[in-house]
């Protein structure tokens, strides 16, 4: 997922992969798992208040099947549930479904029992039916989703698209409790694409009746219903009465202000207005240091990356030898160090925490004399002018003009051309566009194929939209990644990602910088809160002291 965003609104994924063929006893609901629990606190959770949160962007939709953003996501989570979900840290977790799912021995067939008595906002019961409505709804062009290429693999998948079909043949909803769905081929990663909010349950009735509106009229199994959103001010959720898991939520509802940018959200926190913000990396170092924010900031990795991407296509990074000049040619640590140390220098594409990651791979280090050399033997011995497009974000631009005067000390002449992000994005998407330029990636879902395939495979290569902005191809590399997609052996396919992500780091395509750490002040009457290295804040445990 292409984002830039605060902590807040940021979804980060990471790999849990699950699942045997035989079938497993009911689990009790998340709130009993242990896996599913925040650190014990020393107090009981007790029941009430309002959490109060702000944020720069008003959320776009809060219809799982369009929403694919930041903000939307992390309010969907709050108002839909799907059959599956995360524990404390990267395991998956039921949900709606009353155990995890038993998958058949070729990998291709996922049976789930559906939890009894969960109930929509409107008081009706989810029924396996709903689950089969919401998925199809997500493959129909009309609704134009953009979840819709993650589900391709689903037997029928693409006759029903292409409208040969007037149902999914591999979605199956036996009997009230039962769903069946068949996959064409074996998919590690689908119970994650289950987890995230194009996977959640919606019913029929609703959509039906608000149409295009849905997103407004918003009607889920969470634990928070929507009960006023006043478009680019203001969003109110409150308390679900019937949520499934005994005594969740704590909270009586949420606040969410809208068009608050960083420094007054952080102004409104330090006067007490709001429970949760991100610090400002102007008062970073001045609050750090306060011991009155000792035990009030809680930090994380964020499973995400940020890099220079270099476009193959174009003069001079159609050469291998420059675009590796360019990555020895950047001091990461300096960059971390103007983050405030917020941020671990970035050694290869999957970042910390990502099961299947190479904890080996030692990256490019800084060594401004081997650019310099690359740059001779590839026949640049007075390096060359480039333009480096970046967000216009202030802290993006104060970070490109590090890089800036990095390349510079080894003959690389860089031009900033700071540009606004629907722009940025649309134009990174297009083929001998944008030479080069500042950018990060956060995860749809946990698995290395989100980073390695969906990024580095040429056929993500596109004339519009392409997700390998790059522009980047190497047979091996997508041989290795084709094999690795539909292999079932989590460690054999871990192995085949290294070996392609080994490859695609000595091809030098991106300019791996950093991964960023998150930093998120609370409240003093904040309890339960931490941060999840997948979802956002897990807000139906979260609870408000006296």
């Amino acid at each position: 997922m292409r984002l830039n965003s605060l902590r807040f609104v940021v979804l980060t994924c990471v790999l849990a992969l699950a699942g045997c063929s035989r079938s497993q006893a009911p689990s009790p609901p998340p709130s009993e798992n242990r896996a599913a629990q925040p650190a014990p606190a020393a107090e009981t959770p007790r029941q009430g208040g309002t959490l109060r949160v702000a944020a720069m962007d008003d959320i776009r939709s809060l219809d799982p099947a369009i929403g694919y953003d930041a903000t939307s996501w992390s309010f969907e989570y709050m108002v839909f549930d799907g059959l599956v979900d995360y524990g404390r840290e990267t395991e998956l977790i039921p949900k709606l479904a009353e155990a995890m799912p038993e998958i058949s021995p070729d990998g291709k067939t996922y049976t789930f029992r559906l939890r009894k008595g969960v109930k929509f906002h409107n008081g009706r019961e989810v029924t396996s039916a709903d689950f089969k409505y919401s998925i199809e709804r997500i493959l129909t062009p009309a609704t134009t989703s953009p979840g819709a290429q993650f589900f391709t693999l689903i037997e029928g998948a693409r006759a029903f698209r292409d409208k040969k079909a007037k149902e999914v043949a591999g979605i199956e909803a036996e009997d009230p409790y039962t769903l069946t769905i068949r996959l064409s081929k074996p998919d590690l990663t689908f119970l994650q694409i289950l987890a995230m909010p194009f996977g959640f349950v919606v019913p029929k009735e609703e959509v039906e009746k608000w149409g295009k509106d849905f997103s407004h009229h918003a009607v889920g199994t969470g634990p928070f219903r929507l009960k006023d959103w006043k478009i680019k001010q203001s969003v109110s959720l409150a308390r679900n009465p019937d949520y499934f898991i005994q005594g969740q939520p704590y909270l009586d509802g949420i606040e969410l202000k809208v068009g608050v940018n960083d420094q007054l959200r952080w102004m409104q926190y330090e006067r007490g207005d709001l429970d949760l913000s991100d610090i400002p990396s102007s008062e970073y170092v001045r609050v750090s240091s306060d011991l009155k924010y000792k035990d009030l900031i809680d930090r994380g990795s964020t499973l995400s990356i940020f890099y220079i991407c270099m476009n193959c296509r174009m003069e001079p990074f159609t050469d291998r030898k420059v675009r590796q000049a360019v990555s020895y040619a950047v001091n990461r640590q300096r960059l971390v160090t103007l983050l405030n140390n917020r941020a671990e220098a970035a050694t290869g594409i999957l970042p910390p925490k990502m099961p299947g990651r190479n904890p080996n791979l030692k990256g490019y280090p800084y060594d401004p004399e081997k650019a310099r050399q690359l740059l001779r033997e590839a026949g640049m011995p007075n390096g060359f002018d480039m333009t480096l497009w970046v967000h216009s974000d202030l802290t993006y631009q104060k970070l490109g003009q590090a890089v800036q005067e990095d390349l510079q000390k080894v003959g690389v002449r860089v031009t900033l051309k700071p540009t606004a992000y629907n722009t940025l994005l649309d134009a990174i998407g297009r083929p001998k566009t944008v030479p080069a330029f500042y950018w990060r990636w956060v995860l749809d879902f946990p698995d290395p194929y989100d980073f390695l395939d969906v990024l580095f495979n040429s056929n993500q290569i596109a004339e519009v939209n392409a997700n390998n902005n790059a522009f980047y191809s190497n047979p091996e590399v997508d041989r290795l990644l084709d094999q690795a997609r539909s292999m079932t052996d989590p460690e054999a396919r871990f192995k085949v990602y290294r070996k392609a992500e080994e490859l695609i780091m000595a091809d030098a395509p991106w300019v791996c910088l950093y991964y960023p750490i998150s930093t998120i002040a609370r409240s003093p009457r904040v309890r339960g809160h931490y941060v999840h290295p997948v979802r956002p804040a897990i807000y139906e445990r979260l609870w408000l002291a006296e």
